[in-house]
């Protein structure tokens, strides 16, 4: 992969002051949802279960595992992280 493919998602990636700025403090007026996964190989299932969640929200926050946490099996992730971010 290219920086350039890499810089022109880079804006779905949000640090922790982003998010609570989109989001905003508690009590909020709108609603959130946010699902946690490995996503190494997103499949239809994974899709499915995005799609629905956003559907009782108005913000979807998708967070992935870390790398370094992934304890799968040999050679696991298949999926970098960054790119694994992108992807969601």
């Amino acid at each position: 992969m290219t920086t350039e493919f890499f810089e022109k998602y880079r804006h779905k990636i949000k640090t922790t002051p982003e998010l609570l700025g989109i989001v905003g403090p508690f009590p909020r007026k709108k609603t959130v949802i946010i699902c946690h996964g490995v996503f190494d190989v997103v499949h239809p299932g994974h899709v499915r279960h995005l799609a629905y969640a956003k559907t009782r929200a108005d913000y979807l926050v998708v967070s992935i595992t870390a790398d370094r946490h992934i304890k799968k099996g040999t050679y696991r992730p298949h999926i970098p992280e960054e790119l694994r971010a992108l992807a969601n």
